[in-house]
């Protein structure tokens, strides 16, 4: 009887433990690697091979349920369009990469049109 309580209480604890990885919407518990898209309204979108991308770095402490993290850089579409020269942004992508949900990396990957430059004339 003893041993069956302590089976199932390891067992409870156990299980309870798995439920804190994998809380993003597409996360792996041990490993992901995907690609998404950012938007799903793609009617009508043109098609460009001119991109740009930038990514964010997170470490979150696994041992506590206390939700401490920290993200290095930024993934701000106008930031990421004005570093790589990108005047109409058409799509975006997001790449995620995650390892047990305490490293991930995610890659805003946008794709646009180039920047218009004006000339200025000067008499």
């Amino acid at each position: 009887m003893t041993g069956r309580l302590i089976a199932s209480l390891l067992l409870l604890l156990l299980l309870s433990g798995c439920s804190r990885f994998g809380r993003d919407m597409v996360s792996g518990y041990l490993y992901t690697n995907i690609t998404v898209p950012y938007s799903v309204d793609l009617d009508n979108t043109p098609v460009s091979t001119l991109s740009g991308k930038n990514s964010v770095v997170r470490i979150r402490e696994p041992f506590t349920d206390f939700g401490i993290y920290t993200e290095i850089n930024s993934n701000a579409i106008g930031d990421i369009a004005r570093k790589n020269g990108i005047g109409k942004v058409y799509f975006a992508d997001l790449e995620t990469f995650s390892i047990f949900s305490v490293w991930r990396t995610q890659t805003l990957v946008i794709y646009g049109e180039k920047m218009k430059t004006e000339v200025a004339v000067t008499k």
